[in-house]
């Protein structure tokens, strides 16, 4: 099958990531209002008959004029047992990088290496594709992309390695109550939610206005 790879509208764009099966946070045009200094654009890959089969959102930060870099961050979405439209999506994206002074792009598709779920019968979303996300690896490796690698520090990459991705639905699809929820931790993990720390004079953490998380105040 042949593919073609097209610019979005943010409309397009935001209609495919309603139906998609896994859209993160970082794949949403409401995400590219968070990042302000960066640009944004949309993409797509389209089969024969004109539906979109693949789409990423790319923000890009010109540092100066003649550089830039741009990033797909978690993304691209799409089946990465298809290659080919995967191939489509990253010759579109090398074409427009060159065309529009973009030095490099980096990629972040949201494929899990592992998966520990905090009970054994929790709703996995990730169940049965461990190979899909083994032959993304490949394929990505295989286009010329290269891996940043495996590290643990938070610092080396742009997004953490380490995520934590909570159901809010049960197998059967429905929504989970908050004591379901709640139930849902491990018991070890229970004791920062809810009334127990504050029963025990830990409340939740508060930043003052105009003051910076990190910086230590005094009485």
């Amino acid at each position: 099958m042949s593919y073609t790879f097209t610019e979005l509208t943010a409309a397009e764009f935001e209609g495919f990531i309603r139906v998609f099966r896994e859209t993160p946070v970082f794949q949403t045009p409401a995400w590219a209002k968070v990042k302000s200094g960066w640009q944004n654009a949309y993409f797509g890959v389209r089969d024969e008959n004109g539906a979109l089969c693949g789409a990423t959102m790319m923000l890009i930060r010109r540092i100066v004029p003649t550089f830039a870099f741009g990033y797909c961050p978690r993304g691209p979405l799409l089946d990465w047992n298809d290659k080919e439209a995967f191939a489509c999506m990253t010759e579109g994206l090398r074409k427009y990088a060159k065309k529009h002074g973009v030095c490099y792009v980096k990629i972040d598709p949201q494929i899990p290496r592992s998966v520990t779920l905090p009970q054994p019968d929790c709703y996995n979303p990730f169940a049965g594709k461990e190979e899909e996300y083994a032959a993304a690896h490949e394929a990505i490796q295989a286009l010329g992309y290269r891996h940043k690698g495996f590290f643990p520090q938070l610092r080396s990459t742009i997004q953490p390695r380490f995520n934590t991705m909570i159901a809010l639905k049960d197998r059967n699809g429905t929504p989970l109550t908050p004591d379901q929820l709640l139930k849902s931790y491990r018991p070890k993990g229970r004791r920062y939610l809810g009334a127990f720390p504050i029963a025990r004079g830990v409340p939740p953490p508060f930043t003052p206005p105009r003051r910076r998380a990190w910086k230590p105040s005094h009485g």
